[in-house]
């Protein structure tokens, strides 16, 4: 209106009727254009539409230049910049006029549905965070699967002080505990809205919201901040102790706070923006992309882990053991029961690369096999590889093994080592015997708890030990410019090709069968048993009690339903 300065007084619509009319006829239609704007939102909203309410505020000349000052003001300030910016932003959109809305369609990407429903099977709780109204959020996680049909909806929406908010949560707990009767699972979802939340968010709040939480079949909070979106990763990783691990995944700016907060972000590439991609420890293209991200790599990558971690400290208990026994029959003395180059080479050279091929190829299940039985994902779930239970068995098997190989070898070493002459063999020969069977046993047991072995995995295998067994020769035949490196000459002749060459080779097979019979046993027995969990829905594992709200222990996966279109 700046180049109609004959007209300070008039203002009017001029996105509708092109025309400027007093401001008397204005107020008198938009009293009457209200109602059906908002009745029109409302309806748009049930259809799953993303709705935008649009106004006019028509300016007298000279007005703006201040305002704009205001907002560069707002803008520079560098103590309170939100709070100006807030201040400025109300004085500039204050007195609009209602002129319509708009119903704008995001289709959902192609097997939102599937995907919501695998990772549920898996046992992850899913809770949708977004900014979308009521309406248009509820309406959207039903067809996406997120809501199933017919499930009963638990509303806490719309509360505008502490102490409602505080009787509503209590009302529907008791309503639901009063529902469930005997081992019946009462199966329902949760709306909050985010007036609602900043209540149920305050101290002594937070258990009942959480408790209301915990059992439900799913959870929708809607009219999010982006700072309440983090807020709520938040209060879940610290429901408890240890906290459950929290996984957010959205696509937009609005998104990178709970990306952050979580333990592990996941972006999408999408509509708006890469903001949240850059965010993001992980990206991915489309939301169905997010099964085979965990089903089938999360898996893999947590089993490879798990066992590389526990077979590290496996094969090093076995070889710390064995010299700990010779302290105990050397009086604890300095000298080590095997020669300096066994000890610089056992971790370096003959046991490391065989568990560097399995922690990249390793498989337990095929691929298919993992995206069509989801449940397989709660065989590893909660970090039930690396539990102290699987730790200490791992332990006992090592204690076994190093015991075993050193009271085998002392035996032998009395009995039947002797070399050429009838000389009893030195402890060289004892140290070189013990550390040639450590390395097959732990070698071996690489093959034990291998799923996939590959043809990689048995090359590495058979190269590692050739390549041991050769330098074991050369020790023998040359000598090495180190400090005991005299003492090895002629050892592995002395050792199969002497007097008693037939007791040792018996004895070494004898040793090897006596120290892995225990791991084939444990290994069938094992793999004998279902590694199917019973379902989620199973009444077994749905007691009719309650949990307290610090005993939340569920994986949590949060986005919002932009992620999904």
């Amino acid at each position: 209106l700046e180049s109609l300065p004959n007209l300070p007084k008039l203002m009017g619509d001029p996105l509708l009727d092109g025309l400027f009319v007093s401001s008397e006829e204005v107020q008198t239609r938009a009293a009457l254009s209200n109602r059906r704007v908002c009745d029109s939102v409302t309806k748009l909203s049930s259809f799953g539409l993303r709705t935008l309410v649009e106004g006019v505020r028509l300016l007298e000349p000279g007005v703006w230049p201040s305002l704009q000052e205001k907002l560069n003001e707002a803008r520079t300030n560098m103590e309170d910049r939100a709070d100006a910016l807030s201040k400025a932003y109300r004085s500039i959109e204050r007195d609009l006029m209602l002129i319509g809305c708009t119903g704008v369609e995001d289709r959902l990407q192609d097997d939102v549905p599937e995907t919501l429903r695998a990772l549920r099977e898996a046992g992850i709780q899913i809770w949708v965070l977004t900014g979308d109204k009521e309406e248009t959020a509820v309406n959207v996680s039903f067809l996406a699967g997120h809501f199933a049909p017919g499930l009963s909806i638990v509303h806490v929406t719309k509360q505008n002080d502490l102490l409602k908010c505080s009787t509503t949560l209590e009302t529907q707990l008791r309503a639901i505990e009063s529902t469930q009767l005997g081992n019946t699972k009462f199966h329902y979802g949760i709306v909050v809205d985010g007036q609602s939340l900043n209540f149920a968010l305050q101290t002594t709040q937070k258990a009942k919201f959480l408790l209301l939480c915990h059992d439900a079949d799913a959870v929708l909070c809607c009219r999010l901040t982006p700072m309440q979106k983090a807020e709520v990763v938040r209060l879940v990783k610290h429901s408890c102790s240890p906290g459950p691990i929290t996984c957010a995944i959205g696509d937009g700016a609005n998104d990178v706070s709970m990306i952050l907060e979580a333990d592990v972000g996941i972006g999408l590439y999408g509509k708006e923006g890469r903001q949240a991609a850059r965010a993001a420890d992980y990206v991915i293209g489309k939301f169905r992309f997010l099964k085979r991200a965990l089903l089938f790599h999360g898996f893999n990558f947590y089993w490879r882990t798990a066992n590389v971690v526990l077979y590290f400290f496996y094969k090093n208990l076995v070889f710390v053991m064995a010299q700990a026994y010779f302290g105990a029959f050397s009086r604890f003395a300095t000298q080590t029961a095997f020669s300096s180059i066994y000890l610089l080479s056992y971790n370096v050279i003959m046991t490391s690369l065989p568990i560097i091929v399995y922690g990249i190829l390793e498989m337990r299940f095929p691929e298919e096999l993992l995206l069509n039985t989801p449940l397989l994902y709660r065989t590893v779930a909660r970090n039930r590889l690396l539990s102290w239970k699987n730790f200490l068995i791992w332990n006992a098997f090592a204690l076994w093994h190093s015991a075993i190989l050193f009271f085998g070898c002392y035996f032998l070493a009395n009995e039947g080592v002797s070399k050429p002459g009838g000389a009893v063999e030195t402890l060289h020969g004892f140290g070189s015997m013990l550390f040639s069977l450590i390395f097959l046993v732990v070698t071996i047991k690489l093959l034990l708890i291998a799923h996939s072995i590959n043809t990689l995995l048995l090359l590495t295998i058979i190269g590692t030990m050739l390549v041991t067994y050769a330098v074991f020769v050369c020790f023998s035949r040359v000598t090495i410019p180190v400090s005991d490196g005299r003492n090895l000459l002629g050892i592995w002749e002395n050792l199969f090709c002497g007097s008693s060459a037939m007791i040792n080779l018996f004895g070494h097979i004898f040793l090897l069968a006596s120290a892995l019979v225990p791991d084939i046993v444990y290994k069938v027995y094992m793999d004998s048993r279902s590694v199917l969990p019973v379902s989620s829905n199973d009444s077994s594992q749905r007691k009719g009690t309650r949990m307290k709200a610090r005993h939340v222990r569920r994986p949590l996966l949060t986005h919002s339903p932009s992620d999904m279109i």
